[in-house]
């Protein structure tokens, strides 16, 4: 067994760094899906969003006018992502920040006790209900419930310059939780960027029914322990 094998199925990601040659991505069993599959994934996202936005309308309606209350500005705050293939696509969250802060140019990563942050957003994004409104691209098409983290257009033509098969995290629909997001804490860095990447490639290279069911069981205990950032 090759060390970069035995090393996966240990810590169940992949690190990739410059002595992992692009033939180990060909010739290795995993990054694909058969089109079934694929197919009921959609079909299925679909569905389930679809009931978690009726379940949860009335709550979702209180944290809607909390942020109205709370802060001058819109309740959504919609940003340009990269999705499947590398497609441009607007991700819609809630608000969480003051207005105009998170509409500079420069990309910036949340760090700990942002000053940025406002009081409502700093509650739900420990519940992480900041998120919920991407069950609207779920219906869309642009997400599926597990999958990579969609990250800004500014990250990415960054990240992908300077971490080695970074653009393989877009092989696959981004999702609203993931196996990095469940694995790894809240990544403020290039350096977490790229551990982060380590476990999206373990995805992207096994992901199945077996390991979505036990992202979403990780995410809802998270969710319940308030481990949101």
């Amino acid at each position: 067994m090759e060390c970069t094998t035995f090393y996966e199925q240990i810590t169940q990601k992949i690190v990739v760094d410059e002595f992992l040659k692009p033939s180990w991505f060909i010739f290795e069993e995993g990054f694909s899906s058969s089109p079934i599959y694929k197919s009921i994934k959609r079909i299925q996202g679909f569905f389930i969003s679809m009931i978690l936005l009726v379940i949860l309308s009335p709550f979702l309606a209180c944290i809607a006018l909390a942020i109205k209350l709370d802060s001058r500005g819109p309740i959504f705050y919609i940003q340009q992502r990269i999705g499947l293939n590398g497609e441009i696509f607007k991700l819609i969250k809630f608000r969480s920040m003051y207005h105009q802060t998170e509409e500079s140019s420069q990309a910036q990563f949340t760090t700990k006790n942002d000053p940025r942050i406002t009081r409502v957003g700093r509650l739900i994004r420990k519940i992480r209900f900041d998120e919920a409104p991407q069950l609207l691209n779920i219906l869309k098409g642009d997400m599926d419930l597990i999958g990579p983290r969609p990250e800004q257009t500014l990250f990415v033509n960054h990240l992908q310059s300077i971490i080695p098969y970074y653009n393989l995290r877009h092989s696959v629909r981004p999702g609203l939780t993931g196996w990095a997001q469940v694995q790894y804490r809240y990544g403020d860095s290039i350096q977490a960027a790229q551990e982060k990447l380590h476990y999206d490639l373990y995805y992207v290279k096994n992901y199945s029914w077996t390991l979505d069911i036990l992202i979403a069981f990780l995410t809802l205990r998270e969710i319940l322990a308030c481990k949101g950032r």
